[in-house]
């Protein structure tokens, strides 16, 4: 295993070497770099294929459906039965796991729509049209149809739509743009760009040879150590690039008419994507909550269930010698372990089957209201939503908001209600 590790180590690469793709569809086949992640992002959870088997596998991760489950298996055990052996408790488990997997599947349904237009906004991306004279233009693509190696240009105010390392820009004297990364680090002032000034003024002067290498993807947002090379009059040359020569996913160039780069990071690669959470199932607080007590609950029942099955044992012993009356022939503690799970099917009600259904359904409503409520319209992004529906239940989580440093206190808003209950007092008044 020793040997296995250090052998991944020395074989897996340091850096990756990119070359410009100035290539359209006519020749596509030729590029050199289609190995890499292309641009498509994924939030979602589920697909038409997995649906199924993944929602399953998440609603049996809830101690409630495991509870009524076993419930259900214990019916069936005749021995132990109180309903004949038929499993009574499956129709109204198979309505709860159904309600839920219709709200995960309306809830994962949104997700799909945002990736859908997070997918499919557009952007300039060069393309050669003639392979003989070199002729070069720039043409809407989708953003998921970025490869890496795609040259983009992008305008004021739009969004960056890959990692891309800064080729050109409409600030010829100073070579500077400006970015907003409020998408990346909550900073809302402007950060300058700069485009190495080495880089020649025409692209098509880089070249067919020209290549970018750098590191592999990480989730430094400040770190990026790579290098453009191309090949002038028969002359290598090499340009340096760091992180202030980099564009991130995330962030929007501002008060610059436009920059043209080259994709170095797409997709799940980006520096945006490596630091977002991963798409796991989450558990909100009220949720969590709901399950720790229920497992409370479910111990003082089989506290009960073995006092009373302990009874059980003991009055059968007693009365063994009885002959007119009925005594089974197990012994005690046979006896006593199916009399504990026919107490446990007996006491099946201490947790309530449609608790945690109903929580959900309360959940989903309530997702409504907030994006119907007038109140709660926010003018500048246009909307009154959520994002999952699992926000409400931890909304009274929140007890402090404090601004980074490095934002104006007039550029923070925040909008709150505050109940605070005071104790009662006597003031000393009396009423009539």
């Amino acid at each position: 295993m020793v040997f296995t590790r250090m052998l991944s180590n020395v074989t897996k690469p340091e850096y990756r070497m990119i070359s410009l793709k100035l290539v359209g569809k006519a020749d596509a086949q030729q590029v050199p770099h289609l190995q890499h992640m292309d641009n498509t992002i994924r939030t979602s959870y589920y697909t038409v294929w997995n649906f199924i088997f993944l929602n399953a596998y998440k609603q049996l991760h809830r101690a409630a459906n495991v509870y009524f489950l076993l419930i259900m298996f214990l019916q069936m055990w005749q021995e132990v039965s109180i309903t004949r052996g038929e499993p009574s408790m499956a129709s109204p488990l198979a309505f709860v796991l159904l309600v839920t997997a219709l709200k995960d599947a309306l809830e994962d349904w949104s997700r799909h729509k945002y990736d859908r237009i997070e997918n499919s906004r557009l952007v300039q991306v060069l393309e050669r049209t003639d392979k003989d004279t070199g002729e070069m233009h720039f043409a809407s693509r989708t953003w998921d149809s970025l490869k890496v190696g795609s040259v983009v240009r992008i305008k004021n105010r739009d969004m960056i739509p890959a990692d891309i390392a800064l080729l050109q820009c409409a600030d010829q004297v100073n070579n500077v743009v400006y970015v907003m990364t409020a998408g990346l680090d909550g900073e809302t002032n402007l950060k300058q760009r700069q485009v190495p000034p080495q880089i020649p003024p025409s692209l098509h002067s880089l070249g067919a040879s020209c290549k970018v290498t750098c590191n592999l993807p990480n989730k430094i947002l400040e770190s990026f150590d790579g290098a453009l090379s191309y090949e002038e009059d028969g002359i290598g040359v090499q340009i340096p690039l760091t992180s202030s020569n980099i564009l991130l996913r995330g962030s929007q160039l501002r008060n610059s008419d436009w920059a043209v780069g080259v994709v170095v990071y797409a997709g799940a690669e980006t520096k945006l994507q490596l630091n977002a959470a991963t798409s796991t199932f989450k558990t909100s607080s009220a949720m969590a909550m709901a399950q720790q007590l229920m497992t409370y609950i479910f111990a003082m029942q089989c506290f009960l269930c073995l006092g009373a099955a302990l009874m059980v044992g003991v009055h059968s012993e007693a009365i063994e010698d009885y002959f007119y009356l009925w005594v089974s022939p197990k012994k005690f503690a046979e006896e006593m372990t199916l009399r504990f799970f026919n107490y446990v099917i007996i006491f099946t009600n201490f947790i309530p089957i449609s608790l945690l259904v109903t929580i959900d359904m309360v959940k989903f409503g309530q997702g409504f209201f907030i994006s119907w409520d007038l109140g709660m319209y926010h003018a500048p992004s246009d909307r009154a939503t959520k994002t999952t529906i699992q926000v409400e239940a931890s909304r009274n989580k929140v007890q402090r908001r404090s601004p980074p440093k490095t934002v104006p206190k007039a550029a923070t808003e925040v909008g709150a209600v505050v109940l605070k209950m005071e104790p009662r007092k006597d003031c000393g008044a009396k009423t009539p």
